[in-house]
């Protein structure tokens, strides 16, 4: 009999969650998402070398055309000048990698055009946090690489992704391909200055979440719950994190730059007075994202706003010497 009250309740709430509008989670699978990515034991995931066009990025059906070379990163245009002493590299996720615009249309394809005797490499990977950023670069150097300056391409969502928040473990779960479910490598506080690295995780599945409403919404709740001692250190982990980038290229003797992409106005003040604080060198490209500037139904920096960003970046290292004109 008890079983028989649960049951009607638990249908009763099913019914009730779905007459509020609330649905059971829709894949939604990007053409060649399958074959663009890899999963990753450090990173989480990484690119595949090959050219792909990946459809699908908003209603409309538009497409992007992406090429990764051997090493993982996107073509900047510049591999005849891989074997020159004066190298940039571009760390950050797919604001740097230029998600949703074609390879000459990125910031980093057009730096290379502008400093034509400089290899750009552009290793950011749509997705990506401030810790796969730095892990990024620590695989760098010890392949290695001596870039004289490294970028990394900052944006406010990184501090979530950073420490695993739930919902976007949910996000790359059922928004990425069947067969490729990424993790996420994250981090934790420790005496208010100790950072904890952590393998990657995914997002706890519970039985008949992609059938029921209420199931999906306890999934929720709980991924919520085992993730909110950690977001509530999102704001000091992120500050450590660029930290520990600066520190690693000082002693590196390479040149250090945040670039600031898309971040709250209202915060903004607040991190150059920590990037002032730190000695640590940036770039203000946070330019607001509108309609104008953005793909339509997506909202990630059409091809304009790249121009803007390369024309920002290009004067702010011209100005500070770190090259020439161009």
């Amino acid at each position: 009999m008890f079983l028989i009250y649960g049951f009607i309740m638990l249908l009763s709430l099913e019914l009730l969650l779905r007459l509020a509008g609330f649905q059971v989670y829709k894949t939604n699978v990007f053409k060649n998402a399958q074959a663009l990515i890899a999963e990753d034991e450090v990173l989480g995931w990484k690119l595949l070398p090959g050219s792909y066009e990946v459809g699908s990025l908003n209603d409309a059906g538009d497409q992007m055309i992406l090429t990764i070379d051997s090493t993982g990163g996107r073509v900047t245009g510049g591999i005849s000048n891989a074997g020159t002493s004066e190298q940039i590299l571009l760390i950050g996720g797919s604001f740097t990698m230029g998600y949703g615009v074609d390879d000459q249309e990125t910031f980093a394809w057009q730096l290379n055009e502008q400093f034509n005797d400089i290899y750009i490499k552009n290793m950011g990977v749509g997705g990506y946090g401030a810790y796969q950023s730095l892990l990024v670069l620590e695989k760098q150097l010890q392949n290695n690489e001596n870039p004289k300056c490294v970028i990394y391409g900052m944006i406010d969502h990184h501090r979530l992704r950073d420490v695993a928040q739930s919902s976007w473990l949910e996000i790359l779960h059922y928004q990425k391909s069947r067969k490729v479910k990424p993790k996420v490598p994250y981090v934790t506080l420790e005496r208010d200055s100790v950072v904890n690295r952590h393998n990657p995780t995914s997002v706890r599945i519970l039985p008949f979440s992609n059938y029921l409403v209420t199931s999906l919404m306890t999934q929720r709740t709980y991924n919520k719950i085992l993730s909110m001692r950690r977001v509530s250190q999102s704001k000091a982990l992120f500050k450590l994190l660029i930290e520990e980038m600066s520190k690693l290229c000082r002693e590196n003797k390479i040149v250090f730059y945040v670039n600031i992409m898309s971040f709250p106005d209202e915060e903004v003040s607040e991190m150059k007075r920590f990037f002032d604080q730190k000695q640590i060198k940036y770039i203000d490209s946070n330019i607001e994202l509108t309609e104008s500037n953005t793909i339509p139904g997506d909202g990630h920096p059409n091809s304009e706003l790249h121009k803007l960003y390369a024309r920002k970046i290009a004067d702010k290292l011209i100005k500070d010497g770190i090259f020439g004109s161009y």
